[in-house]
């Protein structure tokens, strides 16, 4: 009896932690059910052929079109991607990503780029759960303008040949999309882009502000203000004229022209490039295109994108993408029908050469550089500008130079500002430089390194990093390790500037002497003449007199060195401004002496710099003209 007890209460014991168990798998399959429940039931992409993970992990995915012309019927197409971890209040911002072209895909982005699925092997679908974006945010990607990827347009007058219609094409659009997907209107927007998004992003953030200015005032026709926070350009084209300069830089830095190399050649088809965009526009681009043509053959087989690889080393993944998204079952299960574009030969190109073409004045003349000095200055949106270390279309050289043109309110703050090193931690002990980063307020510009023109493809654990800091409230870059400045490494070579000034992080690494000293380590001593003027006396130059000359200004130099070059500097910035010798300023030589003409009112704030040729880096600062009037 008591042993039959003992069975009846061990077997509802059993019961009891099979219904504790079964409750809790019950709870729990609840609960993921919920993390995976995907709200928008119309634009939902439940599946994509080839996909070969668990049905249970697939992302949520929505796709579309939203018609923004009705004339002509122009379409653009989209594809949004919902953050990983489900959150009961979700705070998470929206992050729109814009590929460049003009009329590049932004599948690019979505399939091997930042999404949540990419390929392998025989074009299978694998997720990307350690650094795909969707862990950070909420992700539109965006084929625009009409006639880009999958977007359409039945007249070809529908596809816009400047950015003031391409940036009102997108605004319409993404009107549209929040009104759609009203879940997302009050979310904190971030617009990302690479390539010609260097135009796009700029044109469409301007239209967006002075947008919600008119909302406010009820003066538009639109309803939802945008509430965008930062923007974030990768490897962009902003202006051709400073850009597409720096290539030579680029190719000389990594040796792919050699010291040795004759330049004419290459100066000879940059003069025919500058001269075509002024006076045959239609052949602007063929031209234009021989300067890295020209660089690419001399090269070898290097890749554009990428001078580490070889030319074709992307060619087989674009040609992949392109057949898949061209087959029935991809575009059936991205919502895209034959109805839908019938007219043309396939669903999808990688890159619409058509967009291109009727761009071409848009890329050769347009430059984005107004914009976005406004935007930095008068807006003050925070703007974040990446490049990758080996990219020779739009490498950092060329993003450098043309941030270097701007005028903006606190641009020698920016340029003083030294560059730190920007660190990924690996673990609690160790940490690896993935690039350089110089911030000022709210504009910051970051090289980095080991990355070609495509840098979340190539370098996806970089940009994750980076689109962490980006997406987060922090004003500056954090350091894993607190040893990213270069600030002091820089005061190590100065000497500690001889006693003569000072150096550190205040002063970005650079000496900033007192008064009557000069120089990068402020060894240079500033004597008064009897004139109340100031001269620094060289080892190689010596000098006979400098007075009026009829309004202009006349410097005789006695020198035993034929070979020097004279040069002027800046006397604030201490930067080069004129290089006297290459702009054909007169000047002869004479029996050892250079006698130099200057125009009084151009260099009224400017230092002489006599440079002895054999000794290239080497700087003889002559003498310091500080008022005219005196002399």
């Amino acid at each position: 009896m008591e042993s039959n007890s003992r069975q009846i209460l061990q077997s509802l014991n059993l019961i009891k932690k099979i219904l504790l168990i079964s409750i809790f798998l019950l709870f729990f399959s609840i609960n993921f059910s919920i993390a995976k429940t995907c709200k928008h039931k119309e634009s939902l992409v439940s599946t994509l052929p080839n996909y070969v993970g668990e049905k249970e992990n697939f992302p949520c995915i929505y796709s579309g079109f939203i018609q923004i012309d009705k004339n002509y019927n122009s379409q653009i197409f989209y594809v949004l991607l919902s953050k990983n971890e489900f959150e009961e209040n979700d705070d998470s911002p929206l992050t729109i990503w814009l590929n460049g072209g003009p009329g590049l895909s932004s599948m690019i982005g979505l399939f091997t780029e930042m999404g949540p699925l990419k390929f392998s092997g025989n074009l299978n679908l694998m997720l990307n759960g350690n650094t795909s974006w969707t862990r950070l945010t909420h992700l539109l990607l965006v084929d625009q303008p009409v006639g880009t990827g999958f977007s359409f347009t039945q007249n070809l007058e529908g596809i816009p040949n400047n950015q003031a219609d391409a940036s009102l094409q997108f605004y319409k659009f993404f009107q549209k999309f929040l009104t759609i997907h009203d879940d997302l209107s009050h979310k904190s927007i971030f617009l990302t882009g690479e390539n010609y998004a260097g135009k796009y992003i700029p044109e469409i953030t301007e239209r967006i502000v002075e947008e919600n200015i008119r909302i406010e005032k009820g003066e538009s026709s639109f309803s939802h203000k945008i509430n965008l926070k930062k923007i974030l350009i990768g490897n962009g084209l902003f202006d051709t004229k400073y850009q597409r300069s720096a290539r030579k830089d680029l190719a000389k830095g990594i040796n792919l022209l050699s010291e040795f190399d004759d330049e004419s050649q290459y100066d000879f088809l940059s003069q025919k490039c500058e001269y075509s965009l002024s006076n045959n526009l239609k052949e602007s681009a063929k031209v234009c295109d021989n300067i890295l043509d020209y660089l690419l053959k001399i090269a070898g087989d290097v890749n554009k994108y990428d001078v580490r690889k070889s030319a074709d080393s992307e060619a087989q993944l674009i040609k992949a993408l392109d057949f898949y998204l061209n087959t029935e079952e991809a575009v059936a299960s991205l919502h895209v029908s034959n109805s839908t574009i019938k007219s043309r030969t396939n669903y999808f190109s990688f890159q619409n050469d058509t967009v291109k073409d009727v761009m071409q004045e848009d890329i050769n003349l347009y430059s984005s550089l107004p914009k976005l000095e406004k935007i930095i200055d008068k807006y003050s949106v925070p703007v974040v500008l990446f490049a990758g270390q080996f990219d020779l279309v739009e490498g950092p050289q060329g993003m450098e130079r043309a941030i270097h043109s701007l005028n903006f309110s606190f641009k020698q703050e920016f340029k003083n500002k030294p560059r730190s090193l920007w660190k990924i931690a690996i673990d609690q002990n160790k940490s690896v430089i993935a690039g350089y980063i110089k911030q000022a307020r709210n504009l910051t510009l970051i090289t980095m390194r080991n990355a070609g023109h495509f840098a979340p493809l190539g370098r996806p654990g970089s940009m994750f990093d980076l689109m962490e800091h980006f997406l987060s409230n922090e004003d500056h870059w954090n350091c894993p390790d607190n040893k990213c400045s270069l600030a002091e490494a820089k005061c190590e070579f100065m000497s500690k500037c001889n006693g003569n000034g000072e150096c550190g992080e205040a002063t970005g690494g650079k000496c900033i002497c007192s008064e009557k000293f000069y120089g990068p380590d402020c060894s240079l001593h500033v004597e008064p003449l009897v004139n109340g003027e100031y001269k620094i006396l060289p080892r190689y130059v010596k000098l006979l007199h400098i007075e009026d000359f009829e309004n202009d200004i006349l410097l005789e130099v006695d020198s035993n060195d034929k070979n020097i070059m004279i040069s002027l500097i800046d006397k604030d910035e201490h930067e080069y401004v004129y290089d006297i010798k290459k702009h054909q300023i007169a000047y002869q030589m004479m029996n050892k002496k250079l006698i130099l003409y200057l125009e009084k009112d151009k260099f009224a704030n400017s230092i002489i710099v006599i440079q002895n040729l054999e000794f290239k880096h080497e700087i003889e600062i002559k003498t310091y003209i500080d008022n005219y009037s005196k002399i």
